[in-house]
C-alpha cells in the first residue's frame, strides 16, 4: 500500500534515506522513490514538495545551483546518506557503549583514531573514485547525447546518420588520454581527502560503512550490519551534521508558506 503523501513531502532515493532522515527528524515526511529519475517526476506531480540526491560525483556548481531558494531539489554535499552516519563522534559513541563488551573496541572510542582510520580508507579508494568520477562524466555525455534516438521521421540518409553518430562520439576522450585524466582526477581527490570533508565527498559511504568499518572494527558477536547501522542512527540524533539540520529547517519552513 503507498503512504499517503503529505504537504511538504521530501522525496528521497532509497530506503535507506528515508530510514536514516525519518529517524533524525520525524516531524517531517521523507518518501523513498527508487531512484534520481523518480525524485523529479515526483516533484513535477506533486505541489509543496522536494526532492534530495545523493551527491555521488556532482561538482560544486550543481551543488550550489540546488541550494538556490528556487531550487525544490538539494543535492547532498556529500557522495550518499551513509556518510552522514561516518563522523568520528558517532562511531565513538556506539564503540563506547560496547566497548564494556567488547574490549577490542578500545582504539575507535578515541575520534583522533577514527579520522585516522578514514583518511586511510579513503586512501585506498582514491583510484577507484578517480576512475568513477571519468566513468560519471561519461555518462552525462551519454545521456545528454546518445538517448535521443534517430527518427522515425524524417528519414535520415545512411551517411547523415553515421555523420551524427560521429558528432556525439567524439565528445568522449580518446583511450590515449585515459591515464592522463585518470592521474590528475586522482591527484585531485587526494588533494581534497586531506580533510574528513573530503573524504565523505569523494568515498561511498555505504562502502565505508559496509566494506571497511563493520567488517575491520565491528563485525563482532551478535553484532550484525543492521544493529550497527541502526547504533550508528541512533548516535546520531545527538550530534546531526549541521547541513542537515539546516535543509530540515528550510523544509520545515517552507511547508507552512
Amino acid at each position: 500500500m503507498n503512504r499517503l503523501v503529505t504537504p511538504g513531502a521530501i522525496f528521497v532515493e532509497g530506503d535507506s534515506d528515508r530510514d536514516i532522515l525519518a529517524r533524525w527528524f520525524p516531524h517531517l515526511q521523507f518518501v523513498a522513490v527508487n531512484g534520481k529519475n523518480n525524485i523529479h517526476k515526483r516533484i513535477e506531480q506533486t505541489s509543496r514538495s522536494w526532492g534530495l540526491l545523493d551527491r555521488d560525483f556532482a561538482d560544486e556548481t550543481i551543488v550550489a545551483t540546488s541550494r538556490l531558494p528556487e531550487s525544490r531539489v538539494i543535492v547532498l554535499r556529500r557522495y550518499c546518506i551513509e556518510n552522514y552516519l561516518l563522523e568520528p563522534a558517532m562511531i565513538a559513541a556506539v564503540a563506547g557503549l560496547l566497548v564494556n563488551r567488547f574490549p577490542t573496541l578500545q582504539p575507535w572510542t578515541d575520534e583522533a583514531h577514527i579520522a585516522e582510520q578514514l583518511f586511510r580508507w579513503g586512501a585506498e579508494l582514491a583510484i577507484y573514485a578517480a576512475a568513477n568520477r571519468l566513468v560519471a562524466d561519461w555518462r552525462a555525455i551519454i545521456d545528454d547525447d546518445f538517448v535521443r534516438y534517430f527518427g522515425p521521421l524524417p528519414p535520415l540518409p545512411k551517411e547523415q546518420v553515421l555523420v551524427e553518430l560521429t558528432k556525439r562520439l567524439v565528445k568522449l576522450p580518446k583511450a590515449t588520454d585515459l591515464a592522463a585524466l585518470v592521474e590528475t582526477n586522482y591527484a585531485e581527490i587526494l588533494s581534497d581527502m586531506s580533510t574528513i570533508e573530503g573524504v565523505h565527498r569523494w568515498i561511498n559511504g555505504k562502502v565505508l560503512l559496509e566494506e571497511f568499518l563493520y567488517p575491520r572494527a565491528f563485525n563482532l558477536h551478535n553484532l550484525s550490519q543492521s544493529r550497527l547501522r541502526d547504533a550508528l542512527i541512533e548516535a546520531g540524533i545527538q550530534a546531526v551534521p549541521q547541513e542537515l539540520v539546516a535543509l530540515s529547517q528550510r523544509w520545515a519552513a517552507d511547508s507552512k508558506t
